[in-house]
């Protein structure tokens, strides 16, 4: 619902964009909000998914969509600072955050993509275009007041950054277009495991069916006449067939389940991340960047991990 409520109002956005009605901090906060609805969208799906290839390709997605928004407000970002000819400490604050968020999110990427994907992305890493991206980065966090830089660097950067999120544009829809093919072969094989139900209990039926003698054969559990031979016994073949059936489908369920709790436990985690870092911008005043710096700072002091240090966080929220 939200999702579509900002959607509806996206034109009026852009009509303050346009008429610069509107700060270039505010515009970059409700272009996020709205790719954060649309991103929500995509998170639930991932996490209400049954089957383990889905839930991993859907969380394999919504990572990388999201590195990409990052990305993006990594590339507003930088403009804003290269205009200016240096970047002060909110502005170096906002670069460190949307850096390490979309390292964050790449890995998780990583962690559940598919290998093709994976080598695309690594192949992806080792291009130039990335090493420029790097050094401006350098660039951005050395500038000071009395060190400005070119302000036709923003320019350069918009350049690199824009070319850097049209290629993972590509990927995310390469991304997209498996997971659509995914769905498929699995609607396809949920039909033929239906189908076989079905033959097996249409072969069932027919064993039940009244004979012209009832009372002249006696059938064990196993549907295995008594006196005869399992060879002989038309029972048999079924009661095989049954049970092997049943076999598999526990096996698959078990794996299943172990896949699926692999993917939702990075879903979780990243509830519980979220949630923390939303707990000190309520108690502390702070933005999101100064709340997830002062996680990470919490982590590095004490060893720990960073979903460590959010339990503690909850657990001590009031």
């Amino acid at each position: 619902a939200l999702a579509v409520y900002l959607l509806d109002d996206l034109p009026r956005l852009r009509q303050k964009v346009e008429a610069r009605l509107i700060t270039a901090d505010e515009s970059i906060q409700s272009f996020t909000h709205l790719i954060n609805a649309l991103l929500a969208v995509v998170f639930e799906a991932a996490d209400t998914a049954v089957d383990p290839h889905i839930t991993s390709a859907l969380v394999a997605l919504f990572n990388f969509m999201q590195a990409k928004d990052l990305a993006g407000q990594e590339r507003a970002i930088g403009v804003v600072g290269f205009i200016s000819g240096y970047f002060d400490a909110n502005l170096r604050e906002k670069m460190q955050f949307l850096l390490a968020s979309q390292r964050r999110c790449v890995d998780v990427f990583i962690e559940f993509a598919e290998l093709a994907f994976k080598n695309q992305w690594a192949a992806f890493e080792q291009q130039d275009l990335n090493n420029q991206i790097v050094q401006l980065r350098g660039v951005a966090e050395r500038t000071t007041p009395t060190t400005p830089v070119s302000p036709q660097l923003a320019e350069i950067w918009f350049d690199l950054a824009s070319e850097r999120m049209d290629w993972m544009k590509i990927m995310e829809d390469e991304q997209t277009t498996r997971l659509r093919a995914l769905c498929a072969e699995k609607i396809q094989m949920a039909q033929h495991d239906l189908d076989n139900h079905s033959t097996l209990l249409k072969r069932l039926a027919l064993l039940d069916a009244p004979t012209p003698f009832p009372t002249a054969r006696l059938f064990n559990v196993q549907a295995v006449a008594l006196g005869s031979s399992p060879a002989d016994s038309p029972g048999t073949q079924l009661s095989r067939s049954i049970l092997d059936l049943l076999h598999a489908q526990t096996i698959r369920l078990q794996a299943m389940s172990i896949e699926i709790d692999g993917a939702r436990r990075a879903l979780t985690e990243r509830k519980t991340i979220e949630r923390a870092k939303g707990v000190l911008m309520r108690q502390y005043q702070l933005n999101e960047e100064a709340a997830y710096a002062q996680m990470q700072q919490n982590a590095m002091n004490q060893g720990a991990k960073l979903l460590d240090i959010a339990h503690a966080i909850l657990k001590d929220a009031p």
